[in-house]
């Protein structure tokens, strides 16, 4: 009985918190049927195996399944298939919008933004069932908490030497969305400005890795 209770809030929270993070942004739109470019897949492939071979070896095996989606603000997403949950080895979805293509942006910072989302499929493979429904239940109910774990991931991808390509992946998303748009961002993520003073702390420190 216990399984059945966690099964189905996990059922509930994983339909709800995709669109929990995608309803705070203007006029969204999903769609999981369009295909990406074909030029924009390689560059995504080839980034993902280069930084699963490196930074993100235990991700190398990992079964990253990559879906379009269409929204004016997220460019990138990530989520697991609820089935793999319990049946199989885990199943994550990266969701990629093609304006990552039409909008001319460059590998460094593609990159970058790809290693943001590899730490969070670093942190779901950590995750048991239960910490997964806990997770979900506190990303979907709390911004305080979408804005302390979104900013902590940010930090993982900095530590590991991602920091000038999230930066530039910034500069690059702010010129794509409104200002409206950019509110939620800055609340969430570090900014241009805060990464560099990250980026100035730690070479002070002498702790500072630049891919």
């Amino acid at each position: 009985m216990k399984a059945f209770w966690i099964s189905a809030l996990l059922l509930v929270l994983h339909l709800a918190m995709p669109y929990r993070a995608w309803a705070a942004q203007p006029t969204p739109e999903l769609s999981e049927n369009k295909a990406l470019p074909k030029a924009l897949q390689v560059r995504i492939e080839t980034h993902l195996a280069a930084l699963t071979a490196t930074a993100f070896s235990p991700l190398a095996n990992a079964n990253i399944e990559i879906k379009a989606i269409e929204h004016d603000t997220v460019f990138l997403a990530t989520d697991i298939n609820m089935q793999s949950l319990f049946f199989g080895p885990r199943h994550y979805v990266l969701y990629v919008n093609p304006q990552l293509h039409t909008g001319g942006i460059s590998d460094d910072a593609l990159q970058g933004i790809l290693a943001h989302e590899l730490v969070h499929f670093s942190h779901y493979e950590k995750m048991n069932t239960v910490e997964l429904a806990w997770f979900y239940s506190r990303y979907l109910i709390s911004d305080e908490f979408v804005a302390h774990y979104e900013r902590n991931t940010d930090l993982q991808a900095f530590e590991l030497g991602y920091a000038l390509g999230i930066k530039n992946f910034r500069f690059w998303l702010y010129e794509q969305i409104s200002e409206t748009g950019k509110v939620s961002k800055i609340k969430n993520y570090y900014t241009p400005e805060q990464i560099d003073n990250w980026l100035l702390d730690n070479l002070i420190q002498g702790e500072v890795t630049i891919l």
